[in-house]
């Protein structure tokens, strides 16, 4: 009784002090964020200030990336080619020369994508469907995912799609 109290009032202020740190964190991440365009990418369900903030931090200025191709070219998210004589296979694993906070950034949004907005839910449960394997939507979503992180961080006007949350 009394010892189980104890630990678990122990335990409880714990929670309580890593709470406060993590939002002393965040606010600071926020602080940073604002300051960038990618700030826009937190009106999407399933991106916080911290996925948000890391993606941020990975890819730097979007001023360097042409199209999205660069953003996924960047992170290694395209088949690996093998050719040789008269063997030509396009279609290997994804490529293992990359960016890989990039990437690592990069997949975690997509997952959250899939998990918490409707609209990439939505494909993902097509993909499912159709039995594509769960590594390969989400490197879908993470493809689709940086088209629209060049249309809504690099465009100067408001961007409308079906993943953004309502004002």
């Amino acid at each position: 009784g009394l010892m189980h109290h104890a630990i678990w009032t122990d335990l409880e202020e714990l929670y309580q002090h890593f709470r406060r740190q993590i939002a002393v964190l965040e606010r600071e991440i926020a602080s940073d964020l604002v300051q960038t365009p990618y700030v826009r990418l937190m009106a999407i369900p399933g991106i916080n200030v911290v996925s948000a903030g890391e993606y941020a931090g990975e890819m730097g200025p979007i001023t360097r990336y042409a199209n999205a191709n660069a953003i996924t070219g960047r992170c290694g998210l395209y088949p690996s080619r093998y050719q040789s004589d008269d063997t030509d296979s396009k279609n290997g694993p994804i490529i293992r020369h990359a960016n890989r906070r990039l990437r690592c950034a990069l997949m975690r949004i997509a997952d959250n994508l899939a998990c918490h907005c409707a609209y990439y839910r939505g494909q993902a449960d097509v993909d499912e469907a159709r039995g594509v394997d769960k590594r390969a939507a989400r490197v879908k979503i993470a493809k689709r995912f940086s088209r629209l992180t060049i249309a809504c961080v690099a465009g100067d006007e408001p961007l409308r799609h079906p993943c953004f949350q309502k004002p």
